[in-house]
């Protein structure tokens, strides 16, 4: 029987783990094939040999901790820093709230170790299903992500506490004497459920000040290229009025060239004409929305006497899509796209291409480049940065993964005869 709740427990401790990470870091899930659904059930069963070897308890619950992170590594679709990140934070909140809770079982319900440990795991579970449900929906997805730096001060301070926690423990089961166990109990629960909501709270309201500010550059970068866009717009408006107030007398200067027979002259003074004509009307990208307009002109007029640079489609500016995400995902990709162009310096013939289709119930987009690059891909399929500060850029990619996810979309990157293609599919 206690080989049977050995195993129980271990199974349990894997779920809480797997939970955490899908509630509260909302990690996506990794289509398994065979080869890895095989490597799955393998560590699945390692727990299982250990209580039937009889091995040393300790032992087997590090065995399952170890077991833990390489199966959420192969379950979730993350590369190894950020699941060695994720399972420290984890690991070290795991055993704040098993600490509270074991207090509390032991003294209360149960003395029995095993028992104790069954009963706290499983409430855990149970709390993290209930959160899921209530908050955890409702809470954006990149909420809990902590960069670098804030990672290693809140693992400190995570550290410090279990090590407080452990001894308040040891205190309350060990040494304590009965008429202080009732308040001792009461300080740890209330002072650990009190601790792990601040420290989640504090990485809550971190990251979404972090957003508001990211916000706020975002539509000052827009306020700027609305303000560069609308002066191409006035001085394409003024070429066409000063080309309008010359347009009789340029009938009557063609008129006169027909009268006297001067053909080749008249062919002349047309192609000058169209020439003028072609420069005012090529001034402007416009594919029908405001938004896309202002990204495509700012990005793609400066480069136009540098490059092939083609622009297709239509968009209404009716959308679903927030006009925050529809410039997260266009600015990004077509400053990663002018960026690889301009470091070219190989291919003869430079290429930029954008184009967009809106259906029914979708937009396609696809944005073409030249490249010399090799694209190396990290999480998700995302291309890694190439820039030497790789914990400030790439952030780009992972703003237009996160929109084309919080829209049900895909997201396709490949390489074709030294063309970097993107595409992208948004429901909407």
């Amino acid at each position: 029987m206690e080989k049977l709740l050995s195993v129980v427990f271990y199974m349990l401790t894997l779920t809480e783990f797997f939970l955490f990470y899908y509630t509260f870091f909302w990690k996506k899930l990794r289509v398994l094939d065979w080869k890895m659904r095989t490597v799955q059930v393998g560590l699945l069963v390692l727990p299982g040999i250990g209580v039937w070897k009889e091995w040393n308890r300790e032992i087997q619950l590090y065995l399952v901790y170890a077991i833990s992170f390489f199966l959420l590594l192969i379950i979730f679709q993350i590369s190894l820093k950020e699941n060695i990140k994720t399972w420290v934070i984890v690991f070290l909140m795991l055993s704040i709230i098993e600490s509270v809770l074991n207090v509390a079982i032991r003294l209360l319900i149960s003395d029995n170790d095993l028992i104790s440990q069954i009963l706290y795991v499983t409430i855990i579970c149970i709390l993290l299903g209930i959160y899921y449900l209530i908050i955890g929906k409702k809470v954006e997805r990149e909420i809990f992500y902590l960069p670098f730096r804030v990672w290693i001060i809140f693992v400190g301070i995570m550290l410090v506490l279990v090590f407080m926690m452990t001894y308040f423990t040891f205190v309350l089961t060990e040494i304590n004497p009965e008429r202080m166990q009732h308040a001792g109990i009461f300080m740890v629960f209330s002072g650990g459920f009190i601790v792990c909501v601040l420290m989640f709270t504090m990485v809550y309201y971190f990251n979404t000040n972090q957003k508001y500010q990211f916000e706020a550059q975002l539509l000052e970068k827009m306020g700027e290229q609305q303000r560069e866009y609308f002066e191409q717009l006035l001085k394409k408006e003024n070429d066409t009025k000063l080309f309008r107030h010359d347009i009789i007398n340029e009938l009557l200067e063609l008129k006169n060239y027909c009268q006297n027979g001067k053909y080749k002259d008249l062919e002349d003074y047309l192609d000058e004409m169209l020439g003028e004509i072609t420069s005012i009307s090529s001034r402007q990208y416009d594919v029908g929305n405001e938004i896309v307009n202002t990204m495509l002109n700012y990005y793609l007029q400066p480069i136009k006497n540098k490059s092939n640079v083609v622009v297709k489609g239509y968009m209404n500016d009716e959308l679903r899509i927030t006009q925050r995400d529809l410039c997260i995902i266009v600015s990004n990709l077509l400053k990663n796209a002018v960026e690889a162009m301009e470091n070219d310096n190989q291919n003869e013939v430079k290429k930029v291409l954008y184009e967009v289709s809106q259906g029914k119930n979708s937009i396609y987009m696809r944005v073409e480049n030249t490249t010399i690059i090799d694209v190396i891909r990290g999480e998700n399929g995302i291309p890694k940065t190439t820039k030497a500060n790789k914990e400030e850029h790439g952030i780009g990619l992972k703003n237009v993964m996160s929109v084309v996810e919080k829209y049900h979309g895909t997201y396709k990157n490949f390489v074709e005869n030294n063309v970097y293609i993107v595409e992208i599919m948004l429901e909407i």
